[in-house]
C-alpha cells in the first residue's frame, strides 16, 4: 500500500511538472535566460557592492544594464552584417543569373532537360519558394516581435533575482529539511564554482574561436567576415551540430564566391584544425568538459536519487541564482 502511494504521488508530481513545463513555457525561457545571465553579471555586482559600497539596487541595474548593452551590441552587428550580405546578393543579381544559365545549358548539353522543360520546373520550384518565403517572412517578423518581448522579459527577471536574491535563497530553505541544509549549502557552494567556471570557459572558448575565425577569413580576403566571425561563434554553444555548422557556413561561403581549387581546399583544412583545437584543446583547457560533467554529477545524477532528493533539487535555483552569497 505504501509503495502505491509513492507511485501515485510520483506521477502527480510528474504530470503537474510537464503541465507547468508546457503552459509556463513563455516565463521559463526567458528565467532560464535570466538565470544564465545573472550568473555572468553577479561578480561585478558582487565587486560593486563589496569594494565601491555600492547599494544593491544600483548594483544591480548596473548589471542588468550591462546584459542590456552586450546583447544588443552582438544583435545590432549581427543584423548589420545580414543586412550587408543581402544587399551584396542583390548587386550580384547579373553575376548570379549569368552563372545559373551557364549551368542551365550545360545541364541541358548534357543531360535530356531541354531549356523548355528546365523552365517550367524552375517556375514550379519558384512558386513554391515564394509561398515558403511568404510564410517565413510573417512568421519571422511575428517571432522577431515575441523574441523582443522575451528579451525585456528576461531583463526584468534579472534585475528582480540579482535585487531579491537573498530573500529568494531563505525562501527555498525553508522547504529543505533541517537534516539537508547542511548537505544543500555544500551542493550550492560546489556547484556555483561550477557553474561560473563554465559560463566563462564557454564565453573565453567563444572569443579565442572568433579571433581564430578572424585572422584565418582575413588571410583568405573573404566578404562579410563579421556575420561569419559572429554566427561561427554563437552557433557553437549548441552541442555536436553548433561546431559543425560553424565551421561548414565560411566553407560554402569560399565555394560560392569564387574560391580556386587550392584556396578552398587549404581553407578546409584550416577551418577542420581550428575545429578540432576549439574541441580538443580549448574546451579541455578551460574545464567545459568537466564542469558540464560536475554539474550533472551534483544536479542530475542526486535528483533522482531516494532520500536526497529534495534538498538537491531546491539547492538548483539558489545555486544558478545566487551561488556563495548564501554561504
Amino acid at each position: 500500500m505504501e509503495r502505491l502511494k509513492i507511485a501515485n504521488n510520483i506521477l502527480i508530481c510528474g504530470f503537474l511538472i510537464i503541465a507547468g513545463l508546457y503552459y509556463g513555457a513563455g516565463l521559463l525561457i526567458p528565467f532560464t535566460f535570466a538565470i544564465f545571465f545573472t550568473m555572468l553579471v553577479l561578480p561585478v555586482t558582487r565587486l560593486l557592492e563589496v569594494n565601491a559600497g555600492v547599494g544593491r539596487l544600483t548594483s544591480s541595474f548596473v548589471g542588468t544594464l550591462i546584459i542590456f548593452l552586450g546583447v544588443g551590441l552582438l544583435f545590432f552587428f549581427l543584423i548589420n552584417e545580414m543586412t550587408r550580405f543581402l544587399a551584396d546578393i542583390v548587386e550580384r543579381r547579373e553575376e548570379i543569373l549569368t552563372y545559373f544559365e551557364t549551368l542551365r545549358e550545360n545541364v541541358a548539353s548534357k543531360t535530356r532537360f531541354s531549356m523548355e522543360r528546365q523552365d517550367e520546373m524552375l517556375r514550379e520550384s519558384l512558386l513554391s519558394v515564394i509561398n515558403v518565403t511568404q510564410t517565413y517572412i510573417s512568421g519571422f517578423l511575428t517571432d522577431l516581435i515575441g523574441s523582443l518581448l522575451d528579451f525585456l522579459l528576461t531583463l526584468v527577471f534579472i534585475f528582480l533575482l540579482l535585487v531579491n536574491r537573498n530573500k529568494i535563497v531563505e525562501f527555498i530553505m525553508m522547504y529543505i529539511p533541517q537534516e539537508k541544509k547542511s548537505e544543500t549549502k555544500e551542493v550550492i557552494g560546489e556547484t556555483s564554482r561550477v557553474a561560473h567556471q563554465y559560463l566563462w570557459g564557454r564565453i573565453k572558448v567563444m572569443l579565442i574561436l572568433s579571433i581564430m575565425y578572424l585572422i584565418t577569413f582575413v588571410a583568405y580576403d573573404m566578404q562579410h567576415i563579421g556575420l561569419l566571425v559572429i554566427f561561427g561563434a554563437l552557433i557553437t554553444i549548441i552541442p555536436f551540430i553548433g561546431p559543425f555548422l560553424s565551421g561548414l557556413l565560411p566553407i560554402l561561403f569560399m565555394i560560392g564566391f569564387g574560391g580556386s581549387y587550392a584556396e578552398i581546399v587549404s581553407f578546409i583544412i584550416i577551418i577542420v584544425i581550428i575545429q578540432l583545437i576549439e574541441s580538443y584543446v580549448l574546451e579541455p583547457f578551460h574545464g567545459i568538459g568537466n564542469a558540464a560533467k560536475s554539474i550533472i554529477r551534483h544536479y542530475c545524477c542526486p535528483f533522482w536519487r531516494s532520500g536526497m532528493g529534495t534538498g538537491r533539487f531546491y539547492s538548483i535555483c539558489a545555486t544558478l541564482c545566487y551561488g556563495e552569497d548564501y554561504l
